[in-house]
């Protein structure tokens, strides 16, 4: 009897929702043409207010690639990886200098600097598989170099065929889709 009356009451609730979208569909008017000098200006995106620590950051003293599992049996090198990251994060984060720390003896700083000014980004790259289908994971992290600092992190799971990795590019396009959302989440677009 419980389970006939769940079911009566879901059948009568799934018929409310239907009858309710056929009488909203009905009353919407259609949309004006808007003459294109009128069309409203859509102001910059600013950055997610989580990471507005990350957004102080003026500096880049890492850019970390790591590749792990099947990448170099599928036709990628490490220096060819790296060199595509750096020039993708040269051309996506302008903004960032890059620039190396000057350590003392006691692995301080040696000279003043404020650590909400230091970023770093890691790339990590890792697939399986020789063929098809390659399975692979890319991650992009922003971090600051305060130990306190949050980081953010994309990442993607995917699979293709290992020609169309290397030959169509798709692993460049993904890491460079990575890059430009972290950079957007964190200094606005």
């Amino acid at each position: 009897m419980k389970i006939r009356s769940v079911s009566l009451f879901v059948l009568l609730f799934s018929g409310l929702l239907f009858s309710y979208a056929q009488e909203t569909a009905e009353v919407e008017a259609p949309a004006e043409e808007v003459p294109a000098a009128e069309v409203p200006v859509e102001e910059p995106v600013l950055g997610d207010p989580r990471y507005k620590e990350l957004a102080q950051a003026k500096y880049l003293f890492d850019v970390d690639v790591r590749m792990q599992g099947s990448l170099t049996r599928i036709g990628f090198t490490q220096d060819g990886l790296t060199a595509y990251i750096d020039e993708e994060v040269a051309r996506i984060y302008p903004m960032l200098e890059r620039r190396e720390i000057d350590f003392d003896e006691n692995g301080r700083p040696q000279r003043p600097f404020l650590s909400r000014d230091w970023g770093y980004l890691d790339v990590s790259i890792w697939t399986v598989g020789d063929e098809y289908p390659v399975a692979y994971h890319l991650e992009v992290e922003f971090g600051g170099y305060d130990a306190y600092s949050r980081t953010l992190t994309k990442s993607i799971l995917g699979y293709s065929e290992a020609k169309s990795l290397t030959e169509e590019n798709i692993l460049h396009q993904t890491l460079t889709n990575l890059l430009e959302s972290t950079k957007t989440a964190i200094f606005g677009g």
